[in-house]
């Protein structure tokens, strides 16, 4: 039974073996300095990714604002330098997919289909991926459709419809009901009748 401690005594902690060095050379005398740096670097790069972030979510927002507003030329400029700055952080989850698609909707605005249809399939790809934004990869294959269908391939348009309906309809009911023109339009698509709901 280990001895009872009084009133302001302390127990200390066992001897480290190895003459009281730690074990692990890492946290020795220069590893500590080197965990130190390297802990630095670290909270430097973090911060740095915050920064670019932040940048590239100031692009997004007035490429957006500008669509929108039908200035395409510079949304596209806009969109395209969100999405360098995404790639360049090695983002791979749904930002640059959302810059893709908006580049889709411009270039799509802008009648230039080949260049929207890349756009959109490159961002179909990632939202596939993903597995989720499953609301924003349903609003991607509906332009994918429409693109398709400026250029006079409605077979593959009717497919990307159907791929479309099937993500609507396992939406919660008010998020597509938010897509409803969006949603009636690829029903259109595949000859399914509109409801009026």
């Amino acid at each position: 039974r280990p001895p009872r401690l009084g009133a302001g005594t302390h127990a200390s902690a066992p001897p480290l073996p190895n003459g009281g060095e730690p074990l692990n050379p890492e946290l020795s005398h220069g590893g500590r300095a080197r965990y130190a740096h390297t802990t630095d670097h670290a909270r430097q790069e973090a911060g740095m990714a915050h920064k670019d972030e932040g940048r590239a979510k100031k692009h997004f927002d007035a490429g957006t604002k500008l669509l929108h507003s039908e200035q395409y030329e510079e949304a596209l400029a806009e969109l395209r330098s969100a999405l360098s700055i995404y790639r360049e952080t090695s983002d791979t989850g749904w930002k640059p997919a959302s810059c893709l698609f908006r580049i889709g909707q411009t270039l799509r605005a802008m009648r230039r289909y080949e260049e929207a249809l890349e756009a959109y399939q490159q961002a179909v790809n990632i939202y596939r991926d993903l597995g989720y934004a499953k609301d924003e990869y349903a609003d991607c294959l509906h332009g994918t459709g429409e693109t398709l269908i400026a250029l006079g391939r409605r077979q593959e348009a009717r497919a990307a419809y159907e791929q479309a309906v099937r993500l609507y309809d396992a939406l919660p009911k008010w998020a597509r009901e938010l897509r409803q023109d969006n949603y009636r339009s690829c029903l259109r698509g595949i000859g399914r009748t509109v409801s009026a709901t």
